[in-house]
C-alpha cells in the first residue's frame, strides 16, 4: 500500500498548486477588467462626488444668505450642518474638548466671523456685544429647558450644539474685534452663568434626580456640554490678552500658570474656499486645502500631556488665573 501513497500525494499537491495559481490569475484579471480602483496608486474614495456636491451646495447657499440669515440658520438650520461638508474626527476621550474645531469646521460660523471682520470698528464693537447678549440669552433658555426636563421628568429633548456654537462664535468675535473691557465684561457674565449651572446640577445630583457622570458631561466638555469647553475659553482669553501683551509676555505668563503647555496650529480659510482643513475629502482623501481665496493660521493652546489626574480642576484653575489678569487690566 505504501508504494501507491507517494504518487497520490504528489498528484494532490500538483492539483492544489494549479488551483491556487488559477485563482490568483482570475483575481488579477477581474481587477484589471473595467475596474481599476484597486490597481490605481491611490484608490478612489466613492464618497468624494457626493461630498463635492455637498460642499458646492453649501457654498452656494451661503452666498445668498444675509448676515442675519446666517445667524438664524446656525441656530435653527439643524445639526446636519455640523457633520458635512466639514466635520470632526471622533475621539475616544470621554470629555474631549473640541469646541474650537466644531466652530471652525462649520462654514456658516466662518461666514459670520468674516462679515464681522470687515465691519467699521464702532459698528463691529456694537454688533459683537449684541451678538453675545443674544447668544447667551438663547443658550440660557436651552439650559432652563434642560433643567426642567431633569427636575420634572419632561420628555422634551433639547439640542445644545447650535446654541453653544453661536455662543462660541460670539466669544471668539469679541476676543478678536472688541475692546478688552467689552470682552472682560462678557467673561464675567459667563462665569456667573457657569456658577449657576454648576449649582443647579449639584442640587439635581443631591436629590438623586441626576447621576454625577451626566452632570459632569453638562459642565466638563463633550458633545452635551452646556458650557463652551475649558480649552476654548482659555484660548479666547489669550487671544484677547494679545491686544495688550506681546507674544513673549504671553508665553512667559502661560509658562507660570500652565507649565509645559503645548500648541496646535489650525489653518483657516474663507467660507467659500473649495476645500477647508475640516472638509471630509481633505482628511480622508488627502485633497489639498484651497488657499486661493486667502488663509490664516490660528495657534491654539493645548493642555500639558502630564495633566491626566484632576485635569478638569487644573483647567478651571488656569481659567480663574486668566480671569484675574483680565480684571487687573480693566
Amino acid at each position: 500500500m505504501s508504494r501507491y501513497l507517494f504518487p497520490i500525494s504528489k498528484n494532490l499537491i500538483v492539483c492544489v498548486i494549479i488551483f491556487i495559481l488559477s485563482g490568483v490569475l482570475f483575481f488579477v484579471a477581474w481587477l484589471s477588467s473595467g475596474k481599476n480602483i484597486a490597481l490605481s496608486p491611490k484608490p478612489q474614495y466613492l464618497g468624494v462626488p457626493e461630498q463635492r456636491q455637498r460642499i458646492d451646495g453649501f457654498i452656494k447657499q451661503l452666498t445668498t444668505e444675509l448676515l442675519e440669515d446666517s445667524i438664524r440658520q446656525l441656530l435653527y438650520g439643524g445639526t446636519d450642518q455640523f457633520y458635512y461638508p466639514g466635520t470632526l474626527e471622533s475621539s475616544s476621550l470621554k470629555f474631549y474638548e473640541d469646541n474650537f474645531e466644531e466652530m471652525l469646521s462649520n462654514r456658516r460660523s466662518i461666514k459670520i466671523l468674516d462679515e464681522i471682520r470687515v465691519m467699521p470698528p464702532q459698528k463691529r464693537e456694537e454688533f459683537c456685544k449684541s451678538l453675545f447678549e443674544r447668544a447667551l440669552a438663547i443658550h440660557k433658555k436651552v439650559f432652563d429647558d434642560v433643567f426642567v426636563s431633569l427636575t420634572e421628568g419632561s420628555d422634551d429633548t433639547v439640542s445644545l450644539q447650535s446654541t453653544r456654537n453661536l455662543l462660541c462664535v460670539s466669544l471668539f468675535a469679541s476676543a478678536e474685534f472688541t475692546a478688552l473691557k467689552t470682552f472682560n465684561e462678557e467673561v464675567v457674565i459667563l462665569r456667573k452663568f457657569y456658577e449657576d449651572v454648576v449649582a443647579a446640577l449639584k442640587i439635581c445630583v443631591s436629590n438623586s434626580q441626576l447621576e454625577q457622570v451626566i452632570a459632569d458631561n453638562y459642565t466638563q466638555g463633550g458633545s452635551g456640554s452646556l458650557m463652551p469647553d475649558n480649552r476654548f475659553l482659555v484660548n479666547v482669553m489669550v487671544i484677547a490678552l494679545k491686544k495688550v501683551y506681546n507674544e513673549n509676555d504671553i508665553s512667559l505668563m502661560l509658562s507660570k500658570i500652565m507649565p509645559e503647555y503645548r500648541t496646535k496650529d489650525i489653518l483657516i480659510v474663507p467660507c467659500n474656499a473649495d476645500t477647508t482643513a475640516f472638509d471630509i475629502p481633505v482628511y480622508m482623501e488627502g485633497v489639498l486645502v484651497d488657499l486661493s481665496k486667502g488663509s490664516r493660521t490660528l495657534r491654539l493652546l493645548e493642555w500639558p500631556n502630564a495633566w491626566a489626574i484632576l485635569q478638569y480642576y487644573r483647567e478651571r484653575n488656569v481659567i480663574t488665573q486668566l480671569e484675574k489678569i483680565l480684571n487687573e487690566l480693566r
